[in-house]
């Protein structure tokens, strides 16, 4: 995105380019060694699996397309869930040497589920592509491919007709919803795309069994796609850290997944072009958010720039007046009196005329006030200690007395210099009337107080 920006106010406009993953640390770009997630054969946990509570975007009419790589630890016929949203209304699972497809109708009191026959073995220790394809229609039976190869219905079950799709908040890959010690995938999965298309070539994602990092078909109605593995930052073997986030690499609803115990990271499937390691922590710059992205990297994330500033001492004006002992300021605006049709009322200007000043290059040396003063502790046993503390206290006095050499100019800027308004006076009240006997007082001892004027010219 080209940006045209001002950076100092001058009217220097600079064409600045903005990559929207910019902010995407990359630690290496390889085609070998890439990682996939695996979850844990033995669900003694209950959760190993990635999930959102707060699903957004993906689509509740038209066709739906979904794709993902699939690699089984073993032959079991148990139930085995690729994903499942909330209360299972939706789901694609193994069971029985069965792939099941489920879908909910808006208004969640009809559901269908579609059955298709494969061998369980055949997905054991080998990367198997799924790819599911339907209308939208629930009287029109999914196309279900294994490795671009079509496999038909068996059976289906439900009531649902017409269209529509409920998908609740939830979502959990791995595993089914709730904490139950069943259901998990016992393997590994790569790439899990959606869209909210039916007109999504098999052939073109299958790529020759080489899974498609770029390229994605259909780009424009891709809901979400996690690459499910090479966006997360442990090596292969490694468990995942709980909570570790995984980002949605493309697609308009772009949705984070947390992970769970249980899950880690396994070896992978060689893509279509280098996979790209990244921290898992910092992620992608959404089109909403790239003018935000723009300026944290310009400002740095605590609002400072990343150029040097003029500092108000190195302004030439600034300068000028130092140099020549001018003083400019402006104060309260005066109030203009707005006469129409309704009567007469008043506003107040936001400043008043720029007044300039010559002040003598004269200046004038004070000493602080200095109070040495104690405070007597109490011993462990709680006796107060007859050897007071003893400590120093110095506060601005004279200087706080100073006006301008220019009636003129403490009268506009309402200089009021009265003793009473320094530190002075609150000082005095924590010794004097009997002060260091007060309870509230922190003093309570007194030896004496310092004050020094300099003749000047100094002699």
């Amino acid at each position: 995105m080209a940006l045209f920006v001002d950076h100092v106010g001058l009217n220097t406009m600079v064409n600045e380019e903005i990559d929207t993953t910019a902010n995407t640390r990359t630690v290496s770009s390889h085609n070998g060694d890439p990682k996939a997630i695996r979850s844990a054969s033995t669900d003694s946990l209950g959760t190993p699996r990635l999930s959102t509570t707060s699903l957004s975007g993906w689509p509740t009419t038209g066709g739906l397309t979904i794709s993902v790589w699939v690699n089984l630890d073993n032959a079991s016929t148990d139930l085995r869930s690729v994903y499942a949203t909330s209360s299972g209304n939706n789901q694609i699972y193994f069971s029985n040497n069965k792939i099941y497809f489920k879908l909910t109708k808006t208004g969640g009191l009809q559901q269908k589920e579609w059955q298709y026959n494969v061998t369980m073995s055949d997905f054991v220790g080998t990367w198997k592509h799924i790819f599911i394809s339907w209308d939208g229609d629930f009287s029109n039976n999914p196309t279900l491919k294994i490795n671009n190869v079509a496999v038909s219905v068996a059976s289906s079950t439900g009531s649902a007709t017409g269209s529509g799709m409920l998908w609740g908040s939830e979502l959990y890959l791995f595993d089914y919803i709730g904490t139950n010690v069943c259901c998990e995938l016992q393997g590994s999965m790569i790439n899990f795309a959606i869209w909210n298309s039916s007109a999504v070539s098999s052939t073109t994602v299958y790529n020759g069994g080489v899974p498609l990092i770029t390229g994605l078909p259909n780009s424009g109605n891709l809901i979400d796609f996690w690459l499910l593995g090479n966006e997360v930052s442990p090596l292969i073997g490694e468990n995942i850290p709980t909570g570790t986030t995984v980002q949605s690499q493309a697609g308009s609803a772009l949705n984070t997944l947390a992970s769970s115990e249980g899950l880690s990271i396994s070896a992978g499937l060689k893509a279509n072009s280098p996979i790209p390691s990244r921290q898992n922590f910092i992620g992608g710059v959404r089109t909403h958010k790239q003018l935000s992205a723009l300026n944290t990297h310009r400002n740095g994330p605590y609002g400072f720039s990343t150029w040097q500033q003029t500092r108000i001492s190195q302004n030439p004006i600034t300068r000028y007046h130092k140099k020549n002992n001018q003083l400019s300021f402006v104060t309260q605006g005066q109030l203009k009196n707005i006469r129409n049709d309704g009567g007469d009322f008043f506003i107040r200007e936001r400043n008043s005329v720029i007044y300039n000043f010559v002040e003598p290059p004269v200046s004038e040396r004070h000493y602080p006030v200095t109070w040495n003063v104690g405070k007597h502790l109490r011993t462990r046993d709680g006796r107060r200690n007859p050897v007071p503390q003893k400590f120093s206290i110095i506060s601005s006095f004279s200087n706080e007395l100073m006006p301008f050499s220019n009636t003129t100019v403490n009268n506009l800027l309402k200089l009021d210099l009265n003793e009473d308004k320094t530190e002075y006076p609150e000082i005095t009240k924590l010794y004097l009337n009997d002060g260091l006997n007060h309870q509230d007082s922190p003093l309570t001892y007194w030896e004496f107080l310092q004050y020094r004027e300099t003749v000047w010219p100094k002699m």
